[in-house]
This record gives structure tokens, sequence and C-alpha cells, in this order.
């Protein structure tokens, strides 16, 4: 059933509230069912009117404008339609007087293109809108208002409105402008106050970002803010890194003004400059060498005019003579912030009874007294001693409990809005004198007091200055933390954000400490605020134990975004119980937490923090096939089969540049000795030279034979060797961008090629199971290397040029002396070697870092060991790349990624648990106690379920298929191919192997009495055989599509078969056909069955359901008895791989590609607990005490138990 229409009515009190109360009571007797808000309606007295508007808006899904000359000059009215606009509300004018009434000339350049409702002749058709779906884009419009009484200062304006938009003022101009000027020269105020003109709304279509960062900023929460404004999403992002990543996508295609507020450094403001080619920029600041490529507007003090504007400001018109308002305002250097300050007191003083000529008098001898004299607002000494001293003057007016009060403010962070409550809390006042010092501060313009918002700001050099004069913040900050009592029972959303920097300012590091490593608090804070917001306070501590915390949020971070029951879960999934005794703490209050059902890993098995892995970058539509790093380490240069090539800059860990011209996916790229040129290689059959600097192509060469494979440069960067599948290297010169010469001698196609970084030579490695090794001064063959017994795959070359290290697909790494063309050892045996893809060799020439399928390897260069691993790339790893100092490494990857990794820490020494690379199946004992999981890698492990631990390892096939023979400690497998094979689980000796097919198998099961088989195959098949004797029992032809899935109902009457034909079929054991019932309701199945490819089947305890997994991401439920569907359980994100069910019956778990496993409620549908890992999951079973043991593609054995409330 679809959801009502909530509709928000907005109008000028002034001329439009009898005709919005008229519609209101129209809609509310004649569509009862259309939910409405009307200020005078729903209005709740008191301070904060704005925001209950704005929880209104955030409510509905349209904005009904009542159109009346009234609203077009209503400032409230603009900010609804704005903010409206901002949600992606659908925004309907609907007119409120007559066409004459409204001047169309003032309407908005947006609103002029919208449908104007005449509801006495469209009624019908306005509520017919009212009931359509609200398909709106969002706009944002993030500035804040100009404050009240706001000067215009022409001349500047018209200078920035020249740089913003072309010359006729329709269309912006994509530059960056920045505003330079001291603080409190109205640079601010000046870039609000353009934001809000109509000439920019109309030209920047896709809104208006704000972000304001000050001195000590927090970039990911800016980011973030500006990426929740564009989409309305509030992701938990990792890191910076990855919060500018996301962004910079969202903003590729958009065409916005993006204001960055108050930059104080250039590093703060390099995340907020990524991408975003077709938005403008314009930045605030007040040090000169900021963005110092961009155009200039300096902003320093006003025209006289202006100045004496400022200083009247609502003041009465002053009679006469202008001259001492112009020579006031000269002695404040003509400063915005000065002449704010004064005006303030100028108004105070008249307020209070004095004449504007007594008031002047007055403040002429307070500035006397003061010292201040006419200044160079540029000199920053002389700007100083004004702003304190003008300050004080302002402060003399407020006794000196208000003085003491107003100094307090200066504990709050910098550049927020306080609420009056916290303010309140700090002072010790009730809400009404809060509010009426707050109004006396304001009047002296010494903060903003915004009534709508109910909130306080101070601006930054107000606030410095009451810093400076501080004695006592920290007992200041302790008394506010008193005040709001236990933490994790907070009730004011300001002290959830800010209790941590509050803390902090009390000197109080020790709760610090204890509150950061308080799950209570913890979990509570995320309930009350969001992911971002709760990583960031892991930035107020460096202890060891905090930060191993605010990496596992991190890794965490985009699974808690959307679903915070799953805190507890991954931290136990992350955190050792060995760190630390307060991380065992920490562990032991996650495992207690019983607010509601979730699924608790028993061992940490997820992705730890504090590994080598520092960061990933994104950005890549495809695998990343290839990476260069240059000789200063500063950039990572990759290429893609997405037919591009990214320049990455791995001191920012960000995407710096695109390179696009291939027009095939790109196999190789190298870069220069001297960091200046890329070279890369694609199967366009071109090979393509660029300027890493500007992004250039600077030469093309077209190749006219078989693919090429491999790239190397010469250490003098003249010429670049390619390596080819027509069994060839050739060498080409890259100042002329011609051949130079072939080098022929392989009898098989060339797999990769190397240069020493001496210059002396070039390594070739071959299908024909050699390497040559070439003269680059002669370019003949130097001499071959033999040994291998296999193709060589990948050739790697030390950086003192005297060793080689190659991988063949004889599962051998061989270390060569390049100086005596022999061979030195071999670096260990692999089951997988011919799965190395790339290779390197650190500088010292102690390690060997090579890629392992989905992991990286670390070897001892003397071959001690089995080396350590690196994981965390989701697929494939195709090459890597070391910097030149050797302390990083980057990977490329089919997962489309790169990832940095320190090789200086966090080395993983075999603690992993689970299989070295994909679970392709797994199996519970019909005890529940043992756990059989195979995997890819060519092993098969025996766990003990209640004990948590391998009991045995069985090496042998690759097993794709696997089943527990019940009543024995035997299992059966197939391993890809036509054979079933009977395996001892004690010994792992395979004990009698069947041919029953003719082609591959696709799935297996196994009858309750452990005596019969039931095999799927492509030959379109199934069989049903004697595991005793082998013997065929019976053959059932499929003739269709291929059976991906089987069961056995547990009275072991019926066979169900899960299919590509996006069926579930049930069989009769006893005869094979399907029966009887489920074919007379072939119509019914057709209409329910899944959308996509079944690949898995499970069924209840009873034998009455059966459960189903597809690739059309759903779980189903089907009667056994009438074939019809139960229910679906819905919320997969991807393909569903497996399903398994409870002992009891009651529940089901999912295992899926979203990353997921799930546990659904058999009895309504409804999702009970989730638990995400780090890769595709992709098996799932039930075992002993309930516990889901789950596989995923990394290879990660998991196991999860259900945890109930209570």
């Amino acid at each position: 059933m679809s959801e009502s229409p909530r509709v928000f009515v907005s109008y000028a009190r002034k001329d439009g509230e009898e005709f919005a109360t008229r519609l209101r009571k129209r809609l509310e007797s004649e569509h009862p069912e259309i939910s409405l808000w009307q200020d005078r309606a729903r209005m709740e007295g008191g301070v904060g009117w704005w925001k209950q508007i704005t929880e209104a808006l955030e409510k509905v899904q349209f904005l009904v404008l009542v159109m009346t000359p009234g609203a077009m000059q209503s400032t409230t009215s603009r900010k609804e339609w704005r903010y409206a606009r901002q949600l992606g509300l659908c925004v309907y004018p609907v007119k409120g007087v007559s066409d004459a009434e409204l001047d169309w000339t003032s309407v908005p350049h947006w609103m002029s293109k919208a449908h104007f409702f005449d509801l006495d002749r469209e009624w019908e058709t306005f509520i017919n809108h009212l009931k359509s779906p609200c398909q709106a884009a969002r706009v944002p419009f993030m500035a804040p208002d100009p404050p009240e009484g706001f000067v215009e200062r022409p001349l500047l304006f018209e200078q920035l409105m020249n740089q913003l938009l072309d010359t006729s003022r329709e269309n912006p101009v994509t530059i960056t402008t920045t505003l330079h000027g001291a603080g409190g020269l109205g640079k601010t105020t000046l870039a609000a106050a353009l934001c809000h003109h109509d000439d920019v709304i109309t030209a920047f279509d896709d809104g208006i970002l704000w972000v304001t960062l000050g001195q000590k900023p927090q970039i990911q929460a800016g980011l973030t803010k500006l990426y929740a404004a564009l989409t309305g999403e509030h992701p938990g992002f990792v890191d910076e890194e990855d919060a500018a990543f996301h962004l910079a996508q969202k903003l590729e295609d958009k065409s916005c003004l993006i204001v960055i507020d108050d930059v104080w450094d250039s590093a703060h403001l390099q995340p907020f400059m990524r991408g975003a080619t077709h938005c403008t920029r314009l930045i605030t600041t007040r040090n000169f060498d900021i963005a110092a490529e961009s155009k200039r507007v300096n902003v320093d003090a006003m025209t006289p005019s202006e100045a004496v504007q400022m200083l009247t400001m609502r003041l009465p018109m002053p009679a006469g003579d202008l001259t001492p308002f112009r020579e006031l305002a000269q002695r404040l250097g003509e400063w915005p912030l000065l002449l704010e300050l004064t005006n303030g007191t100028l108004r105070q003083l008249i307020e209070r009874g004095d004449t504007q000529e007594g008031a002047i008098v007055y403040l002429r001898e307070k500035l006397d007294d003061q010292g201040v004299v006419a200044f160079d607002q540029r000199n920053p000494l002389q700007r100083n001693q004004a702003i304190t001293k003008t300050i004080e003057v302002s402060l003399d007016l407020l006794t000196p409990g208000e003085r003491e009060r107003y100094s307090e403010l200066a504990i709050f962070p910098e550049d927020k809005d306080i609420p009056l409550r916290v303010v309140g809390d700090l002072w010790g006042f009730k809400s009404l004198a809060t509010k009426e010092l707050a109004l006396r501060l304001d009047n002296l313009s010494l903060l903003k007091f915004n009534l709508q918002t109910g909130a306080i700001r101070l601006h930054d050099v107000m606030r410095a200055y009451l810093s400076s004069k501080l004695a006592n913040p920290g007992n200041l900050h302790g008394k506010l933390v008193d005040v709001w009592g236990e933490p994790s029972r907070l009730t004011e959303p300001y002290a959830w954000r800010w209790l941590p920097y509050h803390l902090l300012g009390a000197g109080r590091k020790k709760d610090l400490r204890e509150l950061l490593l308080n799950f209570d608090w913890l979990i509570a804070k995320l309930n009350n605020t969001e992911v971002s917001a709760v990583i960031a306070d892991y930035a107020f501590d460096s202890d060891t134990d905090v930060r191993l915390v605010r990496e596992a949020l991190q890794l965490s971070a985009h699974v808690l975004v959307d679903d915070t029951t799953q805190l507890p879960g991954q931290l136990l999934g992350r955190l050792s119980a060995d760190i630390s005794e307060d991380i065992r703490s920490l562990r032991q209050k996650a495992e207690r937490w019983r607010t509601r059902q979730w699924l608790r890993p028993l061992l940490p098995i997820l992705i730890a923090p504090g590994g080598a892995l520092c960061f990933t970058l994104a950005g890549h539509s495809a695998r990343v096939r290839a990476v260069a790093v240059t000789s200063d380490g500063r950039h990572a240069v990759s290429a893609s089969d997405d037919c591009s090539l990214r320049i990455w800059n791995l001191q920012r860990n960000d995407e710096e540049r695109t390179l696009v011209g291939h027009r095939d996916w790109i196999r190789a790229v190298v870069i220069t000795s001297d960091g200046q040129r890329a070279v890369s290689v694609s199967d366009d059959h071109t090979l393509r030279i660029w300027d890493i600097t500007t992004g250039a192509e600077l030469r093309q060469m077209h190749i006219y034979f078989d693919a090429l494979t491999a790239l190397a440069v010469t250490p003098d960067a003249k010429f670049v060797i390619s390596a080819s599948h027509d069994r060839t290297l050739k060498v080409w010169d890259l100042d002329r961008g011609l051949e130079k010469c072939t080098l022929r001698g392989h009898l098989g196609k060339v797999n990769s090629v190397a240069v020493s970084p001496t210059g002396r030579y070039a390594i070739s490695a071959s299908d024909d199971r050699t390497l040559k090794v070439w003269n680059i001064e002669t370019w003949r063959e130097e001499w071959t290397l033999t040994g291998h017994t296999s193709k060589v795959n990948v050739v790697a070359i030390s950086p003192n040029g005297q060793l080689a290290i190659s991988a063949s697909n004889d599962n051998t790494l061989r270390l060569w002396d390049l100086d005596h063309g022999v061979e030195k050892r071999a670096i260990g045996i692999m089951s997988q070697a011919s799965l190395v893809r790339g290779m390197a060799i650190t500088p010292d020439t102690n390690r060997i870092i090579c890629s392992e399928m989905h992991w990286l390897r670390v070897w001892d260069i003397e071959g001690k060991g089995q080396g350590s691993l690196l994981r965390g790339h989701a697929d494939w790893v195709n090459a890597v790349a070391l910097t030149r100092d050797g302390e990083y490494c980057v990977s490329a990857s089919d997962d489309r990624t790169l990832k940095v990794w320190n090789l200086r820490r966090g080395l993983d020494r075999e603690s992993f648990t689970g299989h070295a690379t994909q679970v392709r199946a797994l199996a519970v004992t019909h005890d529940g106690r043992r756990a059989i999981s195979s995997s890819s890698d060519g092993t098969m492990v025996v766990w003990d379920v209640e004990r948590l631990e391998k009991l045995r390892v069985f090496k042998g096939q690759g097993l794709w298929h696997l089943v527990h023979i019940p009543k024995s400690r035997r299992a059966l497998y197939a391993a890809g191919e036509r054979y079933i094979r009977v395996m001892s689980l004690e010994t792992g000796t395979e004990q009698r192997a069947f041919s029953v097919h003719a082609d591959r198998i696709t799935a297996i099961a196994v009858t309750p009495t452990g005596d019969l088989a039931i095999s799927a195959s492509d030959d379109r098949t199934m069989q049903v055989w004697d595991i005793a004797t082998g013997r065929k029992r019976m053959t059932i032809e499929l003739f269709q599509h291929w059976v991906r899935a089987l069961a056995v109902t547990p009275n072991g009457r019926f066979l169900v078969s899960g299919s590509e034909d996006f069926t579930i079929k049930v069989w009769d054991l006893n005869d094979g056909k399907e029966i009887e019932n489920l074919q007379e309701q072939q119509e019914a199945r057709y209409r329910s069955r899944h959308a996509a490819r079944v690949n898995a089947v499970a069924v209840t305890p009873d034998s009455r359901f059966v459960i189903s997994g597809s690739d059309d991401h759903t779980v189903k439920m089907w009667n056994i008895d009438d074939g019809t569907e139960a229910r679906t359980f819905l919320g997969h994100t991807a393909e569903v791989s497996d399903v398994a069910v409870s002992d009891d019956g009651r529940y089901v778990i999912s295992a899926s590609h979203d990353y997921t496993i799930k546990v659904w409620d058999a009895r309504n549908g409804e999702m009970v607990a989730t638990f995400t890992g780090d890769s595709p999951m992709l098996a799932c079973a039930v075992g002993e005490l309930g516990t889901i043991v789950a596989g995923d593609q990394s290879g990660r054995i998991h196991f999860l138990r259900l945890e109930t409330t209570g």
C-alpha cells in the first residue's frame, strides 16, 4: 500500500493566512488521507520556531506555496522554499490572489518554470499531483543568511560577480576565486550575500554548498555534511580520503557553487578541491598563501560611506552633518567588525536614554582612554590592539557578572552554533534569564543570537580575544560536563556530540580515555548521532587502545551507518581480547549487549586494526591490471580495464587526474626514472606516452602485431621494452616514437620483462619455461636461465641489479644471480605459485613481495618460513610496486581498487582463521559438532564447532561441492569434474570414487539415512546412487536447464532442486518423478518463481517447506504440499549464494554476495539480525548449539551465534 501524501503549507501571514487556512480546512474535509502541516495549526511557541519548521519540512513530500505579494517579499517564505528544494520536495505554487496582483518579475527563475495552480479551476488536477509520487532533485542551499542590517559593498560585490558569472550573468564560470583579507573584514558576510543573489542562485542550477573550516577543522565531518546536502544520505565514511572521493564523485556532473569559508591551511582545503570540474569554488581566507593559483579578490576596509552606513545601522536617522560618524569610522580603520561593535555600543547608550551626540562623545572618550587611534588595518599588531581595545569599550556596558558570563563562552568549539540550553547549563541560568542575556550581548554585537534556531555563535576574532582572557577554562569545561551527568544517558544533542571535547578541555584525560573505551557510551552515542561523529571523538586521544578502536570503527563505518545494531558484532569481529585488559573489558560489555537480537562473532575474524593496510584508492570502474610508483614515492599511476590511467597522490591519498585516450583494456604502465612521463600499452594496439604533471598525451605509437603483455623502461628514460604474445620483445625510442629493434629467442609467448636499475640488463620471462637476460648496450642475448619446469609468469629485479626473482606454474619462486647467470635458490614451494601476477624485491634485498590470488605474501629472500600475508583485497591482485625506500607497497586488484601497505608494521603471521582463498562449500555433521569447509586453494578443513578450532587440514584438489554422509565420519565431494569421491574425515584419504556423469557435477546431496547420494550435472541429468556400492539407482532426465542446488527432505521422501531456469522443483525419490500436486500448480509456480538463477535450497526440519536463495537477491519459502510460495524474505542487495535452516525450524539463514549473513524469522519473514563481513559470503550452515558457520570469498570461516534480548 502506498504511503499517504504529506503536505507543508507555506504562506505569508501578511496577506496569505486566510487563503492558507481555507485550503487546509478544505483538504482536511475532502481528503483526510492527506496529512497537512500549517504553522498556525501545528507550531509550538517559544525559541526555535525555525527548527520546528525545518523538522516539519523533513517529514513531508510536498510544499504547497500560497503565492501572494507578501510571500514574494517574505524572508521566511523564501527560506522555506529553499529548504524544501534542498530536501528534494516537490514545490507546488498556488495562486492566493489574482494574476494582476502578482509581480511576476520578482518570481525566482527556478519558480518561473513551474505551473501555478488556480484552485478554483484546477482542484482535481492539484489533488492528483499531491497523490502522485514526488520526483524532485535535491537543490542544496547551505549559505547562511546575511546578518541583519547587512551593508552592501557594491565595488567588491561587482568584482566578485564578474569572477563567478559570465558577462550575461546567466552562466557560471568554473574557476576558483579567493576572498582574502584579515579577520573581521566581512569576507564571510560578503560571500553569504553573494549566495543569496538571484543571479547566482539561477546560474548554479544544482545548488550552493557551504562549509566553514576554521583553525582546527573537522575535515571529514565537513565533507560528509556536503555529501548529505547533495544526496540526503549520511554515510559512514572510513576516513577523509573516503569522504573526499565519494563527494567528488557526486559532484562530477553538477554545476554547484562551493563556498569554503575561513580556510587557515592549504592542507585543509585540498579534500574539497577534488574533481567537480563543472563547479565553481569560492574560498575565504586570511592567509595570502592559500590557493595562490586562484583568482583573488582582496577584502580591505570599507569605503567611508559604507563605514558610516554600518555605524548608523538601526540608529535614529542622524540629523545634519555626518562628520562625527566619518571621523569615528576612520578612527576604527573602517573595519567592519569594529564598526559593528561600536554600532552596538551606540544603540545601547541611546536605548538607555543618551542622545546620539552624547553617545558619540562617550565613545570618543572611551576610545581615548583605551588609546584607540586611527590605524592601518593591514598591520596585524595595530589590528589586534584595536580589536582588543574596542571590545573593552563594549564590555564596559556590561555588569561584572555579565562580563564574566560572556567570557565563559570561549570554551565552546570554534565556528559552531551553541544551543541556548547548553549556554544555560554553563551559566547556571534558567531559560528566560539565559535568553535575556543572550539578547543583550547580541544587541551589543558581541555575538549572534539566532531566534529561529535558538542558538548563539561567536565570531572567531571575538572567541580568540575571550580565550586569551580566560583564566581557568578547564574548570568551566568540567562544570559543563558535571551538569550533564552520566555520559550514556545524555539528553542534549550538543552534549552527545561534544562531551569528549569538553572532557579534554577539563583536563580529564583519564575520564576521556575510559569514555572512548566504554562500549555503553559507544552504542549510545552511535544511536544518538552518526558514525562520523563517533569516529571524530577518537582524534582527542592518541592512546594505543584508543587508536585501535578508532581504526576498527573506521573499518566498519560503512556497515554502521546503515545498521547501528552491528556495532557489537563489528567490534568483536575486529578486536582481539589479547590486545589489552581495556580492550578485553570493552569486548565483554559488547558480548553482554542484549537490546535486540544480533549475531555475535565467536572469534575475531574480520580485518583487524593496526595492520599493514594504510588506505585504499578507489575510482576505477573495472579491474586494475598494473601500477607503477614514481621514484620520489609521491605518486602512483594505475592502468585499468576501464580504459583509463589514474594518477594518485600517495601523500594526500587521493586521485589527482584521470588520463583518457585508450579505447580498450590497458595491459601495463611504467614511469620514467625522472617521474615526468608514463608509458602505457593497451589492447587497442597503441603504446602511449603521457606527461604525468599535466596529464597530456605526448605521443602515440600504433602496434600492428599480437597483443603486448608487459613493459619496462630503461633508467635513462630513452627506451621502453615491450613483451608480446608473438614470442618477441621490442625496444622503442621514447623521444622519436619509433621502434629501435626486436629481441628474438623465446619459443613461447613472453609474459613479463624487467630492467635492472643499473641499466645493464633486461630480463624476460616466457611460456617456454626460461628467462633470458639481454645486454642493453648491444641489445643481444647475454644468457638463458633454465630451471623452471613450466611456464614463467613474472620476473622482477632487485634495486642493486644483482638478483632476479621469477614465479612459475611449476609452483616455485626462484632466485637468480644476474652477474653469473645462475640460479641461487628456490624461495619456497607454493601450492598456488601459478597464480602470482606481480612481484617486487625490497631495496635492502631482504624481502620479496608477491601477489598471490587475493593477497600479498612477504617472503624472506633466504627462503625461511612461509612468509607473511597482507590481506584486504576482495579479488585477485594483479600487480605490486614499491616506493624507493621500501617502506610502502602499492597493489592493484581485480576488485577495482589499489591498496597502500606499510611494510614495516602489522604483517600477518598466519593468525588468519580459514582458507587461503574463497570457500567453495561448507557442511556440518549430523550431530552439529563438526564443520567441514572446502576451498579453491585445494584444502579441506575439519573444524570443532564447540571449541572453534581446526582439527584437521587435508590438501588436494579444489573442492566445489561437499556434503557430510550422516551417521559416519565420511564426506562426499566433487571437484569440478564428473567424479564423486568419498573421503575419510579422520585421515583425509579417498575411499572410493564414482564416475556417474558424462559432464561436470554441479550439485550433490545425501539422504538422511546416509545410504543414497544424489548428484546433478551439466549433462542435464540427476543421478541417484548407492554410496556403499556405487551402483546407480535411478536417472532423472532434466532436458532443459542445469540444476545448481540440491536438498533432500528430512523424512527422506523428496528431492528438491534449484535451477538456472529460476524454478524450484520437488521430486519423489521412490520413482524419480516430479510430484503430481506440484505439476498441477505449474501456472501458480511460474508466477511466483524467482527472477534469476537459484543458487541454493534447504528444507525445514518438519519437511513442510523449502527455502531457496537466488541471484535475484531474494530468499523464498515454499509449501512442499502444494508448491505455492509461502513468503519472500527481502533485504539482500546482491546475489544470495547459500541458505540454511536452524535445527528447530524457527530461523532461516542466508549468505550473500552483499557481504552479509542474515537471520530471518521463518514464521513471519522478518529480518532478525545481520552480520557484515569484509568480502562476499559464499556459504553457510548451522552447527551445534545453533552456531552459524559461514565461509566467504577471502577464505575466512566465521563462527556466529544469534544473541537474543533480555
